[in-house]
């Protein structure tokens, strides 16, 4: 992409003569953070707004009284602008013009044309473009989200997030219950094995009604897959996100202080860890 095609034409300019006060008029209309400086149609230099506030009055009245007493307007701008700025042709790409507006820290610049300003392109301008030119060669997008719930506040609060990742991305969606282990040394002793596996499958069954539950309320249940695991928490979430080859895992968080950090964060922090993809975290 060529500079051309991003820059503002005609640019805003002012003379090396004007006064300070008309320049700060002129970018206080909303034209970009540099003014360029001409004389007879070609460029001189560059008025910059954070030189413009260097020389400006001091706004606090016991500051003032200690500068030198001279009119604001009445200093030139050809005394404060900048000389040597940077500058670029149309037909320049913008991923040079970006390396010349980084390396001489340049919040915008001119566009000449056989020495005459055409137009002006700023940072944000060239950001945006090396943004689109990015999402084109390599698109950010999820075509599968897991979303891990306990059925808490801040997996809801997750769940709330995903859902609008997936309908932006028209990604499908995976919830997922993991029963702790815990819960069957919680069974009684003496309960013969068949019950017991009854009772584990009731529990099953149960939570996945619960995440159906979930889907159907946000209105996708046709977009959303449940499924129930059994085992600890972190090592299941990264086994089926392998397994499904999840895109992206969201997950809630309840935040905490140092000493939950100093333990490792929790479920999530140890997911984020050893997750086979990116995990989004979202905090209740």
């Amino acid at each position: 992409m060529k500079i051309k095609v991003l820059m503002s034409s005609p640019a805003a300019t002012i003379g090396e003569d004007a006064g300070l006060d008309q320049a700060r008029a002129l970018l206080d209309r909303g034209c970009a953070g540099d003014l360029p400086v001409v004389k007879d149609a070609r460029l001189v230099g560059v008025l910059r707004r954070r030189d413009l506030h260097r020389v400006s009055p001091s706004a606090i009245p016991h500051l003032a009284r200690y500068e030198l007493p001279c009119h604001f307007e009445d200093i030139p701008v050809r005394g404060v602008m900048v000389r040597d700025a940077p500058a670029v042709a149309p037909d320049t790409s913008v991923e040079e013009a970006a390396r010349l507006a980084r390396a001489r820290q340049a919040r915008s610049l001119p566009v000449l044309e056989d020495d005459a300003l055409v137009g002006m392109v700023t940072r944000a301008d060239l950001l945006n473009a090396l943004i689109e030119l990015l999402e084109h060669e390599a698109p950010t997008s999820f075509g599968h989200i897991l979303v891990p719930t306990d059925f808490g506040r801040a997996a809801g609060r997750a769940l709330e997030a995903a859902m609008d990742l997936a309908a932006r991305h028209r990604a499908r969606l995976t919830l997922l219950h993991v029963l702790s282990p815990g819960m069957r040394a919680a069974l009684p002793d003496g309960i013969p094995s068949p019950l017991r596996t009854e009772i584990r499958e009731d529990r099953r069954q149960r939570c996945l009604a619960r995440l159906r539950a979930l889907a159907f309320r946000e209105g996708e249940i046709g977009a959303v897959a449940c499924q129930v695991a059994m085992g600890e928490p972190t090592a299941e979430i990264v086994r089926v996100a392998a397994r499904a080859e999840a895109d992206l895992i969201v997950m809630g968080t309840r935040g905490g202080g140092r000493l939950r950090r100093l333990a490792g964060g929790g479920v999530t922090a140890a997911v984020a860890r050893l997750a086979p993809c990116p995990v989004l975290a979202v905090r209740a």
